[in-house]
């Protein structure tokens, strides 16, 4: 947790070498009262940035997902000290605008840090709600009928245990994959931070001996000291990249924590209520006085906690929300010019952006809630009426980041930042309390299906089941993970948004490293790509493990033995055991990666897809400048090629290995 905080801390070393470098300069005045005064500014700002680096990393309160008032309060007091420093030099004065805002984009995302963390909490708690309600249904049931209803009602009390043990299971695992992630993103961040610390000491001393050489020698050292700040920009550009997917790690790794807590909790109330059924089967005339009195107990319980959660929605969690978007909206205000800033603003909206849209999906989970377990139409009528507003505040954001880009233009660059945006805008335009409170059910639409020949070998939709077995027989021949996962990306099913996004993610991932393939087969030879491909998929670190041959292994079917056929649908089992489903779409066969995975999940998966693909870019990027070395002629060898790699990876730069 500790590591969150100092990665959105981070922005704070590039202000802290400029303001050093100003300092070697001002140090040579002495005596003159202007100097003076930016050696004052200077002073007083190297102990706000001292203070901030201090409270970052000292203070346990703020490094928690609930810190205090006072804690946020003296973060934010820092920014305003800075931006009342006067006297400096108009870089001095750009230098502390930028702590400033970066101060400001800190508590802002602790903000809303607290506030996703709050939100986790209430997830959990309606899931107790309903799950009391489910049991005092029950509970009056069997009061009011036979002994023939207990089984039913076990049965209900059973399936809320085996639910809540699912997911307790789903979400552990989750902690678990995203344990990875976290301590690469770290590595990557401490790196770069490291090497933007050894920059700024370069471009200091470049600085300093201009000074002292005559003018004709000094412009080589400033035209260098130039350089050297070029790449600490794309230095800090990356660190920045680092962070942002840190911070997401970091808050998937809270909810998953609190998803598994209150799994445990209404695991063991449902225990609990199993128990008494057992007992209670024995006499149900008898106990229906006491079943009456627990489902009672039961439903005050729920409408307790239906008030905790109304109360602290409209009390910490709307503090929480208050807070960020003071905070990101004061950093907005306060940023320096340039690349940087322009850096620092669509960063901030893009957390502006995803702090709305969960603030809208929140309130609608609460209205479903209420129209499902709550009898007040009162209560009900307030959600939906913050449930409005929360989605016209979505819809301000994302047609104003969308108004903003159409002005500017079309710039490659933000080809990605776009993608983000007007997806954004898509989704709050369709946005409606109505779908929020009563969401479409899916429709199950099953195609007539004529019955299978004696033979099997023809499908309902025009695909025979030769075809099925030559496309799985393809995929089972692949000679790498890689190789596998590529075919298997061609093969999904797209038709619906769901699938289409998945396909989008999986070909991205797939493709990273088809410049370093391609090149290595036409310079070295195809046994030579294989070895890399391989290389990369049996790789335990580093980016060719991490970011390649771990994600073209996973997302490799292994080896496919057929379960059933169905005309226009077979399921087929993998060597570990997963069933992997194909349909017919178009009149030919296809993967179906969509039916076994949870409606909520592939919501998320949709929303992540721009920034999980702005996040692989980079790595393409770096794959591309491997494989122009690898026709040069410049790597031969397996060996050489993966370290290249790993060195022209985000948060590298040349001649730098692992260790930044």
């Amino acid at each position: 947790m500790a590591n969150r905080l100092m990665t959105v801390a981070s922005p704070l070393r590039p202000c802290l070498a400029a303001a050093g470098i100003a300092f070697v300069l001002l140090a040579a005045g002495c005596g003159d009262p202007a100097l003076e005064k930016q050696a004052a500014f200077e002073k007083s700002y190297k102990e706000v940035a001292a203070k901030y680096t201090a409270i970052l990393g000292t203070n346990p309160d703020l490094a928690s997902f609930a810190p205090s008032d006072e804690s946020m309060a003296a973060l934010t007091a820092l920014a305003s000290q800075v931006r009342g420093l006067s006297g400096g030099t108009s870089a001095q004065q750009q230098a502390a605008q930028s702590l400033a805002a970066s101060i400001h984009r800190t508590a802002g995302m602790v903000a809303m840090s607290k506030a996703t963390s709050l939100e986790a909490q209430q997830a959990v708690a309606r899931d107790m709600v309903l799950a009391a309600s489910i049991l005092a249904d029950d509970l009056e049931a069997i009061a009011a009928a036979s002994s023939g209803a207990v089984g039913a009602a076990r049965g209900e009390a059973q399936q809320v245990r085996d639910d809540a043990s699912a997911e307790g299971r789903s979400a552990e695992s989750d902690a678990g994959a995203l344990a990875g992630p976290a301590r690469t993103q770290s590595k990557r961040i401490s790196d770069g931070t490291a090497r933007l610390g050894q920059l700024a000491q370069e471009a200091a001393v470049l600085v300093r001996k201009a000074r002292e050489s005559a003018p004709s020698a000094g412009l080589a050292f400033v035209e260098e000291a130039a350089k050297i700040r070029t790449e600490a920009r794309t230095v800090q550009m990356e660190v920045a990249t680092a962070e942002t997917a840190s911070i997401e790690t970091s808050t998937e790794l809270a909810v998953a924590n609190a998803v598994l807590e209150g799994a445990k909790s209404v695991e063991s109330a449902a225990d609990a209520a199993l128990k008494f059924l057992s007992d209670f089967e024995s006499g149900v005339s008898q106990e229906s006085g006491r079943s009456k009195a627990l489902a009672s107990e039961l439903r005050s319980k729920a409408e307790a906690m239906l008030r905790t959660l109304g109360e602290q929605r409209s009390g910490a969690i709307k503090a929480a929300y208050d807070a960020a978007v003071e905070n990101f909206s004061a950093a907005q205000q306060g940023g320096s010019g340039g690349s940087d800033a322009q850096a620092l603003a669509n960063a901030i909206t893009v957390d502006e952006i995803r702090m709305a849209r969960a603030q809208v999906e929140a309130i609608g989970a609460q209205a479903r809630l209420l129209a499902s377990v709550a009898a007040k139409s009162e209560a009900l009528g307030e959600v939906k009426t913050a449930a409005e507003a929360a989605i016209a505040t979505l819809k301000e954001k994302a047609t104003a980041a969308s108004d903003a880009l159409a002005a500017a233009g079309e710039d490659p660059a933000m080809a990605e930042f776009k993608k983000f945006v007007d997806g954004a805008k898509k989704d709050a335009d369709a946005m409606t309390v109505d779908s929020l409170v009563n969401p479409p059910k899916p429709v199950e639409t099953k195609a007539s299906r004529p019955a299978p020949s004696r033979t099997g070998r023809t499908s309902g939709g025009g695909a025979s089941e030769a075809d099925l077995d030559a496309l799985v027989a393809r995929l089972n021949a692949a000679g790498t993970p890689m190789a596998a996962a590529n075919l298997a990306a061609e093969a999904m099913d797209d038709s619906s948004p769901a699938g289409k996004s998945l396909k989008e993610l999986m070909g991205l991932a797939s493709s990273m490293f088809t410049p370093i393939t391609d090149a290595i087969e036409e310079k070295l030879g195809a046994e030579t790509a294989a070895s890399f491909t391989e290389a990369m998929a049996s790789a335990g670190g580093g980016m060719g493990g991490g970011m390649g041959g771990n994600m073209g292994r996973n997302m490799s079917l292994g080896k496919l033995t057929k379960k059933s056929f169905d005309g226009d649908r077979a399921v087929f089992t993998s060597d570990d055991g997963t069933e992997i489903v194909f349909i017919v779409r178009s009149g030919s066969w296809k993967i179906d990666m969509t039916t076994a995975m949870p409606a909520e999940q592939l919501e998320q998966m949709q929303q992540m897809v721009p920034m999980l693909s702005m996040m692989l870019a980079p790595v393409k990027q770096a794959a591309e400048k491997v494989a122009t070395r690898i026709r040069s002629g410049e790597l031969t060898t397996v060996e050489e090629i993966v370290a290249a790699l790993s060195e022209a990876g985000p948060g590298r730069g040349p001649g730098r290995g692992p260790g930044g």
